[in-house]
């Protein structure tokens, strides 16, 4: 691991420095941008640090859906997410998150019904990833699968 990585790992004392959730959130969005990039063992390291420090959190299963949906692990990946799919805080991205799994596997039925679960919710961000799912989805259907 870096530098930088690890200096985020041990974290601030100082009131100039990084609180600790914020250092958290700072490791997920890099785990998830390694993954981006194809650094999956650097995100595998940072993801399993997160999963040792908050275990069942989404972000850290988020993490690991996406190193799985790169690795073309569509059952893991889809697990992983259901998991949250019932949780009152994560289950609307969850539902989106699902729905991408699908659209990625080529189920799109099932990928719009997560959509649409998505955008029945109060969460105005994920309902907002659900619709451009869903126009995806509806797209990538008609032209493919005459949906």
């Amino acid at each position: 691991m870096n530098n930088i990585s690890g200096a985020a790992l041990t974290g601030g004392t100082n009131s100039g420095e990084m609180s600790r959730s914020q250092v958290l959130k700072s490791l997920a969005e890099t785990g998830l941008l390694a993954v981006t990039h194809g650094e999956i063992e650097q995100a595998q390291t940072i993801f399993n640090y997160l999963l040792n420090v908050r275990p069942g959190a989404f972000i850290t299963d988020l993490g690991f859906a996406f190193i799985a949906l790169k690795k073309k692990q569509f059952a893991t990946a889809t697990t992983l997410l259901q998991r949250h799919s019932q949780s009152e805080q994560d289950g609307d991205f969850a539902h989106a998150f699902l729905a991408l799994v699908c659209y990625l596997n080529n189920e799109m039925a099932q990928g719009l019904a997560y959509s649409r679960q998505a955008q029945e919710s109060n969460n105005p961000a994920a309902a907002q990833l659900a619709r451009e799912l869903a126009a995806e989805i509806e797209s990538a259907g008609e032209n493919q699968y005459d949906y």
